[in-house]
């Protein structure tokens, strides 16, 4: 199957672990390129069931290397790596990244700027719980391939502990955030954010209305012209992938629940589009997820004896409270610095992807630090106008290295790439050049214009050399370079990778 391959493939990118100079790099290798690991393996999982399903048993062995690849190897080097560098930066006391847009700030950054802009009259938000940034990369595509929409995706970085009542609340708009004394209710401005009401009520001090995915889709065109028609904002939560695999009888279903997720919001897109006249509208998350099909054990476990004093809300992957003990074996964090929030309402999370206990099932979860939980999507759609359809009727194929971390020990050396999609029916080729640049943004080697326009269907047999040679004669290993892929017909960055350059016995031969 397609994505046992490139889970397999991704494998093999990436033999040594992960390794990057920054928690900012990481992070943002996991936007550009790590999410398709989870991708693969909920694509692969949903496979699987549908065949089990229909009394299928041809997959069994692959299913039980695609396990093992995953849960035992990628969730565990992924979450090394990703400690590693959270401790060197000592990160939860400062939870932002340079050019990285924090959830607390969702509104004056992602909702405030658009409102402004002149011909907007109107813009939608669909807060979709636990729509994990790989799922809403899939999304992205869909969308764009119905030619109609043009859809962007970023993140954010998602607040610490990453869960529900947290996220919501830093998603809406607030000049200050804190925890209701002695509760775990999140207060906005004072207010509680506690349910559709209460935030509705804090949205109307700003123009702003809120309303359930479920009751938006049953509105008729005039109910909901009508109702929407003093709101410059209109909130919509939307709630599957959480309020089903959440629970011990739904989490197995995860996979599923995601595609109907999909769907659904596919479907509330388009409602908005087309009955609502909305021009404008963004997709985001309170949180991600962390899942695997394999049940834990307790090796998967950080041992909590007792649930700590203080303790005002306590989950499988995040404790809230005031004055909670330290261990080396968890994080832990203030609040006031992982979401901006007034007071000192204090947080444990596990490290890596271990839970604190099984109760209820655990192998759906949040509230952690783990990427896919906190490297929250932003998916900005905007209805194209029927000259624009035209021109976006096809995308480029993607490209990616094919191994991390790129190290050069030579002065001519070669870096390969993969197109990841075939060009076919909705994709088209691109033709990019591929250089080094130091901290300087100064060229430090040849140039290279590498077409990636294979149609064929076997992912080896896209794979392209770019064999670039060093110029200068000096060269700092501990020194940031960065790999540099730009578009030939815009001259526009496409991608781009941190580098080290290690050239043995360089000052021997210059």
């Amino acid at each position: 199957m397609r994505n046992a391959e490139l889970l397999l493939h991704l494998r093999q990118r990436f033999v040594d672990g992960f390794h990057y100079e920054s928690g900012k790099a990481m992070y943002e290798a996991y936007q550009t390129d790590l999410y398709r690991f989870d991708q693969a393996y909920r694509l692969f999982n949903e496979h699987v069931q549908a065949l089990v399903n229909i009394g299928a048993e041809i997959l069994r062995q692959l299913d039980d290397a695609i396990e093992k690849l995953y849960s035992q190897w990628y969730l565990y080097e992924l979450g090394l790596a990703w400690d590693r560098l959270l401790e060197q930066e000592q990160r939860l006391g400062n939870w932002t990244f340079p050019g990285i847009a924090s959830q607390y700030d969702f509104f004056q950054t992602a909702v405030k700027p658009r409102i402004k802009a002149k011909q907007t009259k109107r813009i939608f938000v669909i807060i979709s719980d636990a729509l994990r940034y790989e799922i809403a990369e899939e999304l992205c595509f869909m969308l764009n391939g119905e030619k109609r929409f043009k859809a962007e995706l970023s993140s954010q970085l998602g607040v610490l502990p990453s869960y529900t009542q947290l996220g919501m609340a830093a998603l809406l708009p607030h000049k200050t955030l804190e925890y209701q004394a002695g509760t775990g209710t999140v207060l906005v401005d004072g207010l509680s954010t506690a349910g559709l009401d209460n935030r509705n009520a804090v949205l109307e001090k700003h123009k702003g209305l809120a309303v359930s995915s479920k009751d938006l889709m049953s509105w008729s065109n005039q109910e909901g012209r009508e109702k929407i028609s003093d709101a410059e904002i209109v909130y919509i939560y939307h709630d599957t992938i959480d309020f089903i695999c959440d629970k011990q009888g739904g989490e197995d279903r995860t996979p599923q629940v995601c595609r109907t997720a999909i769907e659904e919001l596919t479907d509330l897109i388009g409602r908005i589009v087309n009955r609502l006249n909305g021009s404008q509208v963004l997709v985001t998350a309170d949180h991600g997820f962390l899942f695997q099909q394999k049940a834990l054990d307790k090796s998967d476990k950080t041992e909590l004896a007792i649930k700590p004093n203080g303790a005002v809300e306590a989950k499988k992957r995040y404790i809230v409270g005031e004055n909670l003990p330290s261990n080396e074996l968890y994080w832990k964090g203030k609040i006031a610095d992982s979401a901006g929030a007034l007071g000192d309402t204090e947080f444990m999370v596990p490290k890596g992807a271990q839970r604190f206990h099984f109760v209820g099932g655990a192998k759906f979860v949040h509230g952690g630090a783990m990427l896919q939980e906190i490297c929250v999507p932003v998916l900005y759609i905007k209805e194209l106008q029927k000259e624009q359809v035209a021109k976006h009727e096809q995308q480029r194929v993607g490209v990616v290295v094919v191994r991390q971390p790129i190290k050069l020990v030579n002065n001519i050396d070669k870096i390969a790439f993969i197109q990841t999609d075939a060009v076919a029916e909705g994709f088209i080729a691109r033709q990019l050049e591929v250089y080094i640049v130091d901290s300087d943004n100064r060229v430090v080697s040849s140039r290279e214009t590498l077409n990636f326009d294979s149609s064929s269907k076997v992912m080896d047999e896209r794979t392209r050399e770019a064999r670039l040679k060093l110029v200068g004669s000096v060269f700092d290993r501990h020194a940031a370079y960065t790999l540099v892929l730009e578009e030939c017909d815009t001259q526009t960055r496409y991608q781009h990778y941190a580098v080290t350059i290690d050239l043995a016995f360089q000052d021997d031969f210059f």
